[in-house]
């Protein structure tokens, strides 16, 4: 996958504050997406995006990632439909 960026310069947001009880469930939501190697570890990213924990009906958490910054610094590929 290529992404093109308006500029050079990394982006790196800070991240959000969580609220106690996100903070408690996110290392095992973490772990359970490693192991089934949905997302995989980064030690020296010079990207990063904050992300945020969506509580579900059921009570179980979704992870999400806010790439509006990011996707503020990338062009728009357009493919024509048709």
């Amino acid at each position: 996958m290529f992404i093109a960026f308006k500029h050079e310069q990394p982006l790196s947001s800070r991240p959000r504050r969580l609220l106690f009880a996100d903070k408690e469930a996110l290392p095992g939501i973490l772990d359970d997406l490693l192991e089934r190697e949905i997302i995989r570890a980064s030690c020296c990213s010079p990207y990063a995006s904050p992300i945020v924990l969506a509580k579900k009906k059921n009570g179980d958490y979704r992870l999400c990632v806010d790439y509006r910054e990011l996707n503020n610094i990338t062009y728009a590929i357009i493919f024509q439909l048709g």
